[in-house]
C-alpha cells in the first residue's frame, strides 16, 4: 500500500502510483473510512496531474466526490463535480481548437 505522503513529499509519480492510490481509496471507502479514501484520491489526482493524465485526473475528482458524499459534505462534493465539469469542458475546447487548427475531423 502506497502512503499518501509518497506523493505529498514530491516523489516522482508514476501511473502505477496513481492506480495504487485509486485502488487504496476504494478499499478505504468500502471499509467505512471515507476521509482516508478522500485523501488517497486527492493524492492520486496530484499524481495524475503531474503525469498530465487527464483521464486519471477526471476519475479522481469523481472519486473524491463519492468520499465527500459519504462524509455528508454534499456542498463540497458538488463543488468537486463542478471542477470535474470545468476540466472536461477545458479538454473538449482544447481538442476542438486542435482539430480546427490542424484540420483533424
Amino acid at each position: 500500500m502506497i502512503s499518501h505522503e509518497v506523493i505529498l513529499a514530491g516523489s516522482t509519480p508514476s501511473l502505477e502510483i496513481g492506480k495504487s492510490l485509486t485502488q487504496q481509496g476504494f478499499s478505504q471507502l468500502y471499509d467505512g473510512k471515507p476521509e482516508a479514501a478522500f485523501k488517497a484520491w486527492q493524492a492520486a489526482y496530484r499524481a495524475y496531474e503531474q503525469l498530465n493524465n487527464e483521464q486519471g485526473m477526471n476519475s479522481s475528482l469523481i472519486n473524491q466526490s463519492l468520499a465527500l458524499q459519504a462524509l455528508g459534505s454534499y456542498t463540497t462534493a458538488c463543488q468537486v463535480l463542478t471542477r470535474y465539469r470545468l476540466l472536461m469542458l477545458y479538454q473538449y475546447y482544447r481538442l476542438s481548437l486542435r482539430q480546427n487548427i490542424y484540420g483533424y475531423h
